[in-house]
């Protein structure tokens, strides 16, 4: 199955080795391992921007940079499966950012994210599922939570 996983990772990035190598494009493999890559694919077009990773928040534009953070995370991740392999490429000409999901169970998943250009705060972020099965496969989406609930107590301390 491993073999599997790798071929269609490697299906999904070839047409992006090239970009690469000519430094329009960076492909970054997603391991649970910290491998010390200090490289973070982010998006934004000057008023909000985020790093594709499912913990990141979104920052708006405070000042001159992008550096107040909301406690909204956006980024919805597909779940399924026993194991999965991804990477995400970077095309800085177009300022897509593509992550690829190889999914065991048969997924592949396709996700873009992108900071729309001409209409200020909105994140486009668009996922495509591919079942390569001739059977169903169950799958959920999952986002962190953001916000946390509070309560009052009568004395007015929260709880």
């Amino acid at each position: 199955i491993s073999d599997l996983i790798d071929r269609c990772l490697e299906d999904r990035l070839t047409p992006f080795h090239i970009e690469a190598l000519e430094f329009n494009a960076n492909i970054q493999f997603i391991t649970d391992e910290a491998e010390g890559d200090s490289y973070l694919p982010f998006v934004g077009n000057g008023m909000i921007g985020l790093v594709i990773s499912p913990d990141s928040p979104i920052y708006i534009k405070s000042s001159r940079t992008l550096s107040l953070p909301i406690n909204w995370h956006p980024i919805v991740t597909v779940n399924g499966g026993d194991r999965s392999k991804e990477a995400i490429v970077t095309h800085y000409l177009s300022g897509v950012a593509t992550r690829y999901q190889c999914i065991d169970n048969g997924l592949q998943v396709t996700y873009h994210y992108y900071a729309h250009r001409t209409l200020p705060y909105v994140f486009v972020q668009d996922i495509k599922i591919v079942n390569s099965n001739p059977h169903p496969v169950d799958f959920t989406l999952s986002r962190p939570k953001t916000f946390e609930s509070t309560t009052r107590d009568p004395q007015g301390g929260i709880g």
